[in-house]
């Protein structure tokens, strides 16, 4: 009896250790590092340059924490700039709600990099990666990047699995600098710096349609000026307030749709009347003066 006891007691271990280590995705998430924790980060296997946490100069300035990601060139392991999460990142990101990926980037390294993320999964573990790579200039600034999770964005490299499978059991997520899609990336001596990983979809889409349209708009109005830190109300930049700036990113994305794999097609809505974007910046206006 003790032994089948202690079989048990250490299949649940394993069972909680394994849910501790690798949480399903949730819209919104973002890694910070501002704890001085990689988040998961790594090169994998017994690569000598492992991600570490820089305490200061990330896109905020000073006191700022960044992760800071070397390879180191030639061949063997570190040698090429790649850095992949099977933590924290994986899970069903069409349950989720998740269409993109937004993050800051820096090269502090001498030459430009071409930086792609990487989803697998699926039953056959396949790999589907962005298929036009965001140029990263060696000028030591931050730049925002946002990597979409479409099938017009990601192009299959590995595997059979359909995008829509992938997307519904992701198992790794990588980031990478490759000059042509691939798994693997290049082998390059670069310094990059990653902050503000965030998992989104279309700014502006607040009930998860796959578009920004009129529906959306009645969301934000409903709860303009408010303090509702909810992407479902309307905070589409998540600082705890639904205002103009919301009102802006909602704008500029209006008509915009993003096909999400698996989605059923979403019905035709009218434009917003001409005024109502002015009517509710002069709202916002005679509220903050109250």
């Amino acid at each position: 009896m003790q032994v089948i006891y202690r079989v048990f007691f250490a299949a649940a271990l394993l069972a909680a250790l394994s849910s501790f280590a690798r949480a399903d995705i949730t819209f919104g998430q973002v890694d910070t590092f501002q704890t001085g924790d990689p988040m998961g980060w790594s090169q994998g296997g017994p690569s000598p340059n492992q991600p570490t946490v820089i305490p200061t100069g990330g896109p905020a300035g000073t006191g700022d924490e960044y992760l800071q990601n070397v390879s180191s060139g030639g061949a063997g392991p570190g040698s090429k700039q790649i850095m992949l999460n099977s933590a924290q990142w994986t899970g069903s990101y069409v349950a989720a709600g998740v269409t993109r990926i937004d993050l800051e980037m820096a090269d502090f390294s001498a030459k430009p990099l071409s930086m792609r993320v990487l989803i697998e999964g699926g039953p056959g573990g396949s790999d589907f990666v962005s298929s036009a790579a965001f140029p990263l200039p060696a000028d030591k600034a931050w730049h925002q990047a946002t990597f979409d999770l479409t099938s017009a964005a990601l192009q299959e490299v590995e595997g059979s699995d359909t995008l829509a499978a992938v997307l519904g059991s992701v198992t790794q997520i990588r980031l990478l600098s490759a000059t042509s899609p691939s798994s693997h990336g290049d082998a390059v001596a670069a310094t990059v710096g990653f902050d503000d990983i965030r998992a989104l979809t279309l700014p502006g889409d607040a009930n998860h349609d796959g578009a920004v349209n009129f529906n959306d708009l009645l969301v934000l109005a409903q709860h303009y000026n408010s303090n509702v830190p909810s992407w479902d109300q309307g905070d589409f930049n998540f600082d705890g307030h639904v205002g103009f700036d919301d009102l802006l990113l909602l704008a500029q994305d209006y008509g915009q749709s993003v096909p999400t794999p698996g989605a059923a097609a979403t019905a035709q809505v009218p434009e917003p009347a001409a005024w109502l974007i002015p009517a509710l910046a002069a709202a916002s206006v005679r509220r903050s003066r109250r």
